[in-house]
């Protein structure tokens, strides 16, 4: 799966892949304060007060999954079940082990120590299932994005994905009252754009040279969204996949 440009650029890929995330998620820091200090100038209405409570840990039961709010002590045994030789995370970000995963992992947890992420694991018969965050809270225009997911390779092609994906939406349009739910997907990352596309998510656009990756290459992104008066019929829709 990997091809001879990438093998030669092994050491520096992973020299750069094991802290990507870390450098991503001080940026968005960086950017998102303001967001979090003036929060109490936001409107006094339920909507947006719902949004103020986005990072603040959940624990939600799906259909099979159970979703809940990272934690520290949860890194370890998750950090392990999450390693993919040739995977998308090792690919793309040089995740090659459980320790690289571990400083991703926390880097996470650092965020939403600031407001910021909300870092979410899943598990299915009491096994790690997977990852995926709510993030870039926009709680002035009631949008937040589902991304970072990365599902442990037992479960991959399983009900799993499309379960989290379920009550994560409904999470975010029934408690959090958003308007606006994102997925960002690289050009590259056919699955995970027909996983978003399955689930009935419009297209609306692509994100040029968004990101440098650790490999060298420049990252494009497709952008989809789903908003608050399609969830009623996306979530009927949603649903009937487990039929």
């Amino acid at each position: 799966m990997r091809d001879a440009a990438l093998d030669g650029d092994k050491s520096l890929s992973y020299g750069l892949g094991v802290h990507s995330f870390a450098i991503f998620l001080s940026a968005l820091l960086h950017t998102k304060l303001i967001c979090v200090v003036h929060e109490t100038n936001f409107p006094r209405n339920k909507d947006k007060l719902a949004m103020v409570w986005a990072t603040h840990p959940i624990n939600i039961r799906g259909r099979k999954v159970e979703i809940r709010t990272l934690t520290r002590d949860d890194v370890p045994v998750v950090a392990e079940s999450l390693v993919d030789p040739d995977g998308w995370f090792d690919v793309q970000w040089g995740m090659k082990s459980a320790e690289d995963f571990a400083i991703m992992l926390s880097g996470r947890l650092d965020s939403h120590d600031h407001g910021l992420v909300n870092p979410l694991v899943y598990f299915m018969n009491d096994e790690v299932a997977g990852v995926s965050n709510l993030m870039r809270f926009d709680r002035q225009n009631l949008t937040v994005e589902i991304g970072g997911t990365c599902v442990a390779p037992k479960w991959r092609r399983s009900v799993v994905n499309t379960d989290v994906k379920l009550h994560l939406l409904k999470h975010c349009f029934e408690t959090l009252k958003c308007l606006r739910v994102e997925f960002r997907v690289d050009v590259e990352n056919f699955s995970s754009q027909n996983a978003v596309k399955r689930i009935g998510a419009t297209l609306e656009g692509k994100l040029r040279h968004r990101m440098i990756l650790p490999d060298g290459r420049i990252r494009d992104g497709f952008i989809f969204s789903i908003i608050a008066p399609e969830w009623p019929e996306t979530k009927i829709h949603i649903q009937n996949l487990f039929r």
